[in-house]
């Protein structure tokens, strides 16, 4: 606008000014308004993807510092016990899914249903999108501290709890894992095990983020009847504390004891990179593994 005016004078004497200078004039005001128009895009969107790519970049690098402080020793056990898993359990992709409808079964939700090694990038989404860039930011520079750590312990969850969830709003949660969060989970999901969870006709499913991340996806796009996971804490109604209950084995077993009592369910779904992780493998008649995440891995 402020060009605009700059330029009606010269428009009013137009007489005295050439057509071809005339051109060249509002090309030159077009391309002023063009850069301002990219740089203004650029201002709105360019903060997110470079936070994106800086998370990417980080996890990259961490992943690559973790894998070299593996030791020989540790990956020959972890072989072993691999075969030792072959042996004991059919691999899902053997399994067959016909006459399942009156079975239940029983999975883990990281590692089993989902691909990705790592439940980092949720956590980060939802610090950015429901919370703000600091926090994402302050995330990111824990990331090291988290790989350390190991991304299966509990210290390590509830670390990431607490600086995600720490003063967010319920409903900022709410949005987040109704509207971005089930757009990852889904490009993320693993076929086999989801035909196997799509075949029964009750399914249990345990996880060690908390149950609000995750609780609206598996009802409403998996059909899943039960969920059991963390439970953040809330304060005044509205705010989390980043304090977490129930994250524990003790807390998962006591869980499931609760859901099915005395008896057991028909089949279990396992990963084989945390097969001894699982408390629910004594509560199942039948087990099927899955092997792409370790094998991937390795």
């Amino acid at each position: 606008e402020a060009y605009e005016r700059q330029l009606r004078p010269w428009r009013v004497g137009l007489g005295a000014i050439s057509g071809s200078k005339w051109e060249t004039e509002e090309a030159e005001r077009k391309r002023v308004i063009e850069r301002l128009e990219k740089r203004e895009a650029e201002e709105t969107v360019g903060v997110p993807m470079v936070l994106l790519k800086i998370a990417a970049h980080w996890q990259f690098a961490c992943c690559k510092v973790a894998k070299k402080l593996r030791s020989h020793g540790f990956l020959l056990r972890n072989s072993a016990r691999l075969h030792q898993v072959h042996s004991l359990h059919s691999s899902v992709t053997k399994c067959s899914l016909e006459g399942r409808e009156g079975q239940t079964l029983v999975c883990d939700f990281h590692g089993t249903l989902l691909r990705t090694p790592s439940l980092f990038p949720y956590f980060m989404l939802v610090a950015f999108e429901g919370g703000s860039l600091w926090r994402a930011f302050l995330l990111l520079l824990l990331s090291p501290l988290l790989w350390v750590l190991g991304n299966r312990s509990e210290i390590t969850m509830r670390i990431i709890v607490f600086v995600t969830f720490c003063g967010l709003r319920t409903k900022h949660l709410e949005l987040v894992s109704r509207a971005v969060l089930p757009k990852f989970y889904l490009e993320n999901l693993r076929l086999q095990a989801c035909e196997l969870l799509a075949a029964t006709g009750k399914r249990v499913v345990l996880t060690s983020m908390p149950r609000l991340m995750v609780e609206g996806f598996l009802k409403e796009y998996l059909g899943v009847s039960e969920v059991v996971g963390a439970e953040l804490q809330v304060v005044r109604g509205c705010y989390f504390t980043g304090l977490i209950s129930g994250s524990t084995l003790a807390a998962k077993q006591k869980a499931l004891k609760d859901i099915f009592g005395e008896s057991k369910a028909d089949v279990a779904l396992v990963s084989s990179s945390n097969l001894h992780d699982h408390p629910f493998i004594t509560y199942c008649k039948v087990c099927h593994c899955t092997f792409h995440t370790l094998q991937a891995s390795n």
